[in-house]
């Protein structure tokens, strides 16, 4: 399941922290984050950067740790949509 757009729910006993493409635009891509209860009290801030892209905070007794979730093409993805996601001047 995709979820549309971003957001952050509770589950049982774990956190999910998402982010997606925008509700009115076809599901192709999207990623998320699953926390338990404890960690879920760890995390200072997140931001859904775009629907491949998630970067979370989680305070730890050595300070702040930088989490990012990325989604990038398998290699079964056809050339151009791999071309929009990985343009040229980044190889």
């Amino acid at each position: 399941m995709l979820w549309c757009d971003s957001g952050q729910v509770a589950v049982d006993d774990f956190t999910l922290i998402w982010s997606g493409v925008p509700e009115n635009m076809p599901k192709y891509a999207g990623v998320g984050l699953a926390v338990d209860k404890l960690v879920t009290t760890a995390l200072v801030s997140w931001h859904p950067i775009n629907s491949r892209l998630l970067a979370a905070t989680f305070q730890n007794s050595l300070g702040l740790l930088q989490v990012s979730v990325a989604y990038t093409s398998t290699e079964e993805t056809s050339a151009a949509d791999k071309d929009i996601f990985i343009p040229t001047h980044f190889l």
